[in-house]
């Protein structure tokens, strides 16, 4: 390969999301964030020449790179080798503690217990038994925590996946008839998160 003789940039910093006034439309805020080039996950937000220098600060000298972020930019590009858009992750409910505000929950994905993986990009503390610890009740707290994962996974939305996909898009914009037509391969650029699907065993 040729030496371009420029340096290879693991961090970036990009725009995600614009903020304007009502009356004339004019943008007065910007949101940024620093993704990993790689696996294009979402690590460090806010303001532009905060996230600018600390991309440029992490490419310079890799060592100053945070923990925490480590764990999350290696765990998302393992789990983005197993898993892609369409398919189910499994979860399986390990324990509920006494006053019902408390699960331990383990993540399955092609037969692999990926439980680790999901809490280094989640940021989440795992349990002795290995589930992820989550708090709350009064909702699907397995879907909870796949839909969380999808979100990190595929922040910038994922191609339509067809008949079975789960996009917001279509309930929100087309319908099924819509969706069997016209969406196949197209990109949902809305909402990550519900490029996985999740299931209980």
């Amino acid at each position: 390969m040729k030496d371009t003789g420029k340096a290879v940039r693991t961090f970036e910093a990009i725009k995600i999301q614009s903020l304007f006034t009502r009356e004339s439309g004019e943008v007065v805020a910007a949101y940024w964030a620093v993704v990993d080039v790689a696996s294009r996950v979402r690590v460090r937000f806010g303001e532009q020449s905060k996230m600018e220098a600390t991309a440029d600060r992490w490419n310079a000298l890799p060592e100053k790179v945070p923990s925490d972020v480590q764990s999350k930019v290696e765990s998302a590009r393992y789990l983005l080798q197993i898993i892609q858009p369409g398919d189910t992750a499994k979860t399986i409910l390990r324990h509920v503690s006494r006053s019902g505000m408390m699960r331990h929950i383990s993540v399955i994905v092609g037969g692999e217990d990926v439980t680790w993986h999901v809490a280094r990009l989640l940021g989440d503390k795992r349990a002795d038994d290995g589930g992820l610890k989550i708090g709350g009740c009064g909702m699907d707290m397995g879907f909870e925590i796949v839909y969380r994962m999808s979100c990190e996974l595929f922040p910038e939305g994922f191609r339509c996946t067809g008949e079975d996909c789960r996009s917001n898009d279509h309930c929100n914009k087309h319908g099924d008839e819509y969706r069997r037509k016209n969406f196949k391969g197209k990109m949902h650029t809305g909402d990550g998160g519900y490029a996985i699907q999740q299931k209980w065993l």
